[in-house]
């Protein structure tokens, strides 16, 4: 599991958008994550939570690694300035109004926990964490509901920040590629997730088409959607197993030629 901010938020169970960029820093690609948000039309909350660690570039496992300290911002643009002036290092942003589901809550946008052999070679994948109630237990209209907003903005994400891939989950850390590649079960951990092209290659991207020829595929210029989950639009009664492998495969081959 991933470790949580300590910023207040939705209770338990989380859903969870995450993204891997590849060719992004943990703070280029938190920070681009936040921007788009706020085109998305979300607002900070103020509350955000940084690490002061007396190397800015000292790796770090996940954002309780290093004590956390609560900082306030009046806008979104007052986090260069924590860089800049402080020397912070941002882990953690809080924000309201991405959701219309859930109004009185926020949304943390955090940096995820990666294994310890991650450290210092892969990036940290970025992620809003949001109330994930509707879909515990029995899911009736609410979590179809619940889950076409959570999918649309979960498309809106990618469009944006263009990730090398990405996951809705409920409660579940989205992986690095060497800890994908590691983990010859992780397929069954990927229902709904996009892989880009760019990344993974037309081959790799049209096994996993074709793996999840039953699912509801959605192309994209830039790579390929895949949902299986009812709540988010998959057919009730499909198996997503053959889909997330072909998935976490495609990943691996990446992250072994990475770790080489």
């Amino acid at each position: 599991m991933p470790a949580r901010s300590s910023l207040e938020g939705p209770a338990p169970p989380f859903v969870e958008l995450s993204f891997y960029l590849a060719d992004a820093s943990d703070d280029a690609g938190l920070r681009k994550l936040v921007g788009c948000l706020e085109g998305l039309g979300a607002s900070p909350t103020g509350r955000v939570l940084v690490h002061l660690p007396p190397d800015a570039t000292l790796p770090f496992g996940g954002p309780t690694d290093f004590e956390q300290h609560r900082r306030q911002i009046a806008g979104f643009g007052d986090l260069d300035r924590l860089s800049e002036d402080e020397g912070c290092r941002l882990v953690a942003v809080e924000v309201s109004g991405l959701f219309s589901y859930d109004r009185d809550r926020f949304a943390t946008v955090t940096l995820v926990r990666i294994s310890d052999t991650s450290v210092g070679r892969e990036n940290h994948p970025v992620a809003v964490w949001a109330s994930g109630e509707a879909f515990s237990g029995p899911q009736g209209r609410r979590a179809i509901a619940v889950g076409a907003e959570v999918r649309n903005v979960f498309v809106e994400i990618v469009s944006c920040i263009e990730p090398s891939y990405g996951a809705i989950t409920v409660d579940w850390p989205l992986g690095t590629p060497g800890s994908i590649a590691d983990d010859p079960k992780a397929g069954s951990d990927y229902r709904d997730f996009y892989l880009a092209r760019a990344y993974a290659g037309e081959p790799s991207l049209s096994r996993v088409e074709s793996a999840a020829a039953d699912l509801d595929i959605e192309r994209s210029k830039r790579g390929l959607f895949v949902f299986s989950s009812p709540a988010f639009g998959g057919p009730p009664g499909v198996d997503h197993g053959s889909a997330g492998t072909a998935f976490t495969r495609a990943i691996g081959r990446r992250g072994r030629r990475q770790w080489g």
